[in-house]
C-alpha cells in the first residue's frame, strides 16, 4: 500500500508546514517549548531587572520626601515608568536599570529620542489631567549587583 510522507518545510528559524506523517503514528520532532529557549528565560531575567528597579526607585523617591502620584502611566506614546509630587512641582522619573555585566550604563542608555518621548509623556499626562502647576523630567539611574542588590543609584534632576 502506498503511505504519504510529508516532511515539514523549513521557513526561517522555526518550522512551519504538516506534521510527519507515518501511517498512524504522527511524530512532532519539533515542539515549540518556552523551557528549551534561551531567548525566551533571558527575556524573564530582563523583565526582572526594569520590577526591581522601579520597585527601588519608588522606595528611595518615597525616602526622600516624595509623593508617589502613579506608576506605570500609560500615554500614546510610551509609558511613564513614575509620577510623583514635591513641593506643589510633579515630577516624570524615567527609571534605567542595568546589571554591573551589561556593557552600557543607564545614562547612555538614555538618547534624544527617549528624551523627546519622554517630554511628550509628559505634556500628554499634564494635558490630560488638567494640570496648571509646575512639573519637570528626572531620571533616576540604577546599576545592580548581579544578586539584584543595588550597587549605585543616581538621581538626575531636570533632564
Amino acid at each position: 500500500m502506498w503511505q504519504t510522507r510529508c516532511f515539514r518545510i523549513k521557513v526561517g528559524p522555526c518550522f512551519a508546514g504538516p506534521l510527519l506523517r507515518y501511517g498512524q503514528n504522527n511524530v512532532r520532532p519539533y515542539q515549540n517549548r518556552p523551557y528549551d529557549n534561551p531567548t525566551i528565560q533571558m527575556q524573564k531575567s530582563k523583565d526582572n531587572v526594569w520590577k526591581i528597579g522601579e520597585e527601588m526607585a519608588r522606595k528611595y523617591l518615597e525616602k526622600q520626601g516624595y509623593k508617589i502620584i502613579e506608576q506605570n502611566y500609560r500615554t500614546k506614546y510610551s509609558e511613564i515608568d513614575i509620577v510623583v509630587k514635591k513641593e506643589n512641582i510633579l515630577i516624570f522619573v524615567e527609571v534605567r536599570t542595568k546589571r554591573s555585566s551589561d556593557f552600557v550604563s543607564p545614562e547612555e542608555s538614555i538618547n534624544y529620542k527617549k528624551l523627546k518621548k519622554l517630554y511628550f509623556n509628559a505634556q500628554a499626562y499634564v494635558a490630560h489631567k488638567k494640570y496648571k502647576g509646575v512639573y519637570r523630567v528626572d531620571a533616576i539611574c540604577i546599576i545592580l549587583n548581579l544578586n539584584d542588590t543595588i550597587k549605585s543609584i543616581e538621581h538626575y534632576k531636570e533632564i
